[in-house]
């Protein structure tokens, strides 16, 4: 683990143990599209993860959960109201 330079909080973690589950993830959800910026190119068939970089900025992840938290309860609010 090591911190991010020039940004307080950042940490990056460079070996991720369940890198197959994201293999596996990228093999389920690949899908081949033939668009018009190939140019008649070949497109990839399939997608092979090489490295996985963990990277999470705590004050970041801490603001996202608040304001997940806060939309919750006031969607929860809403769902009452309308039961009424």
């Amino acid at each position: 683990v090591t911190q991010g330079r020039n940004a307080p909080g950042v940490f990056l973690m460079r070996e991720v143990e369940n890198a197959s589950d994201l293999q596996g993830l990228f093999d389920a959800c690949h899908k081949v599209t033939y668009t018009r910026d190939r140019h008649g190119g070949a497109v990839p068939t399939s997608l092979q993860i090489e490295g996985v970089t963990h990277c999470m900025n705590d004050q970041v992840f801490r603001q996202y959960m608040e304001t997940r938290e806060r939309l919750r309860s006031r969607m929860t609010g809403l769902a009452t109201q309308s039961a009424c």
